[in-house]
């Protein structure tokens, strides 16, 4: 395995990590929006009203997404794992 070969194992890993996060960080940005607008006509600061929603939109997201999600995680993993199986030889 070269440098060029690594090297593009490892885009192609931040490109799908990044890719498959994205979703929840977009979700929990908006939710975090949505928050801080209640927060701050009703003056409540109390910070579990701020992290249980987050956390429930973020489990709903990722739990929907999951499907979407698994394609392309195993189809690094088994691209990892025949490179790791060409260096071995």
């Amino acid at each position: 395995m070269d440098v060029a070969a690594l090297t593009a194992l490892v885009v192609d890993a931040l490109h799908l990590a990044l890719t498959l996060c994205t979703p929840a960080v977009v979700a929990c940005l908006l939710v975090g929006l949505l928050v801080g607008f209640f927060q701050a006509a009703t003056q409540a600061s109390d910070a579990s009203v701020a992290f249980v929603p987050k956390l429930f939109v973020v489990a709903a997201v990722l739990l929907a997404s999951r499907a979407a999600m698994t394609t392309p995680l195993l189809d690094l993993s088994s691209r990892i794992l025949r490179q790791i199986v060409e260096v071995a030889r």
